[in-house]
């Protein structure tokens, strides 16, 4: 599934630009969709819109990619185990 967004994020971004592909923003539609819609790879859209602004609600199902920062220069994150293996991410 990594694959599946790095090709969804160069499909995106490559559509903007003036070397883009044709089929560009919807080889990104497809992608994504593949990527959302298949319950093995972990994501999904949240039923509620205002839980993604929740802060205890960070490491959600939608969030693909996320760097966690703070003002703080010590901080270093929440502690979350990575959907994909059992590795501690802090």
């Amino acid at each position: 599934m990594p694959q599946s967004f790095t090709f969804w994020k160069m499909y995106l971004t490559r559509a903007y630009k003036s070397f883009a592909e044709t089929d560009d923003f919807s080889n990104a539609a497809t992608t994504f969709d593949l990527l959302v819609e298949n319950p093995a790879s972990g994501y999904a859209l949240q039923e509620n819109y205002a839980a993604l602004f929740d802060e205890n609600n960070q490491a959600n199902s939608e969030v693909i990619w996320a760097i966690q920062y703070g003002l703080d220069k010590n901080y270093r994150g929440m502690e979350i185990r990575n959907r994909h293996s059992s590795d501690l991410i802090l």
